[in-house]
């Protein structure tokens, strides 16, 4: 696995670890399962060293204004699907729960959410979820594959626990975070934000649970404007695709450009 990833560093210079560990897991057997398990595991203890350490350097001064405007910001009436507003004409006055879905370990999306104060002593509005847990539990960091797909049941087949050791849909049994996420978008409409998450296809069967829920109304994704003027929007609407079913549902949901930001760092 590590000269794969390698490659891919010097031919595309970035690098999708978790595709990766997921393709080998279904092309190897045997004892070299393990070895392919093992390599991921030393992987992830790696990156949760380099991740406390960028940690301790951390502070509220990373914090964007205009991120912060557009987490807390209401939901705009043009980017409803037009099937969710036929549904429901008056879902707007349910869309005032916000909760933040953290993917990347860091403390970063605490800094985000309100501080209580005399004049908001409660903040019940906001919550967080770190999905993949956070780096003061290591033991609960989440890092592995999350895609139901036709190679899932392949290895299923094969009766070994040991395919199974870094499956995301297993590790979320291990605390109640998922759990969390079900209760929210169980619990009325809602709309998703997407901020830095690729919705590549390693968290495949959880984007699909909130994209595809009777109760979404909406995915905007905010894109990122690279150096040379071109923007990642369209790459983000295609990984997007790949984690729906109903492509008719998937074209009444996603904002189109017009509507979506550019998300400034």
């Amino acid at each position: 696995m590590f000269e794969e990833i390698h490659k891919s560093i010097e031919t595309k210079n970035w690098v999708d670890i978790e595709e990766i560990f997921y393709k080998q897991l279904t092309q190897e057997s045997g004892s070299n399962i393990k070895r392919v398990n093992d390599e991921l595991e030393n992987i992830k203890n790696k990156l949760i060293e380099y991740l406390q350490e960028i940690q301790k350097s951390i502070s509220k001064d990373i914090i964007h204004p205009d991120i912060r405007a557009k987490i807390l910001e209401e939901v705009q009436e043009k980017d409803i699907a037009i099937k969710s507003k036929n549904t429901n004409p008056y879902m707007k006055q349910t869309l005032s729960d916000i909760l933040l879905l953290n993917f990347n370990y860091t403390s970063v999306a605490d800094m985000y959410l309100p501080t209580p104060n005399r004049f908001q002593p409660k903040t019940d509005k906001f919550s967080l979820i770190h999905i993949h847990g956070k780096l003061e539990e290591p033991q609960n960091i989440i890092f592995g594959y999350g895609n139901e797909d036709e190679r899932f049941k392949n290895i299923l087949n094969r009766n070994d626990n040991e395919y199974l050791k870094h499956i995301k849909s297993i590790r979320y049994s291990e605390t109640d975070n998922y759990r969390k996420l079900l209760q929210f978008i169980e619990s009325g409409y809602y709309q998703v934000y997407i901020m830095g998450h690729s919705c590549g296809p390693s968290d495949g069967t959880l984007l699909n649970t909130l994209f595809e829920h009777k109760y979404c109304v909406g995915i905007k994704p905010f894109y990122h404007k690279k150096a040379d003027g071109t923007d990642n929007y369209m790459e983000i609407t295609q990984n997007i695709l790949r984690n729906f079913t109903d492509m008719q549902l998937m074209r009444d949901r996603v904002v189109n450009k017009t509507y979506c930001e550019c998300l400034n760092q």
